[in-house]
């Protein structure tokens, strides 16, 4: 409930002024993707401790919302970076760049391995490397 209302609150302040335009409004699909995801898994219960299967959101039939937010987010969020270095901002695009991979290596809906461990921290690399060096 806490992350949806966050999800409201940032809808509502762009839409009180939406003078930021499609920067702005990047910045708010960002949001969506990566809060969305987080409030689903936390709604399903992903991680429990009582169950064998790391992530039970993958049984039978709840697969499906899994791969599309691996997809669809991930796909929105690659846009996004490549939208910001049209826009000529290499800070921002790295920035958007490595959530994007971070978002990635996190949302992927198979069980959890090193490999994906360290293509979030990667990710989190590219953005810091944008944040400090731009």
């Amino acid at each position: 409930m806490f992350i949806m209302g966050l999800v409201v609150i940032f809808t509502s302040l762009f839409v009180r002024d939406p003078s930021r335009g499609w920067q702005g409004a990047s910045v708010l699909v960002v949001l969506y993707a990566v809060l969305g995801y987080v409030a689903y898994f936390a709604a399903v219960g992903g991680y429990a401790l009582d169950v064998e299967d790391p992530r039970p959101h993958l049984s039978v039939g709840k697969g499906v919302p899994a791969w599309g937010f691996f997809l669809v987010g991930g796909v929105l969020l690659i846009l996004v970076a490549v939208a910001w270095a049209l826009w000529v901002s290499p800070r921002n695009a790295l920035l958007f760049g490595g959530i994007a991979i971070a978002y990635l290596g996190v949302s992927y809906p198979q069980k959890l391995s090193i490999r994906r461990a360290a293509l979030s921290g990667f990710g989190l690399v590219i953005a810091s490397v944008g944040v400090v060096f731009f």
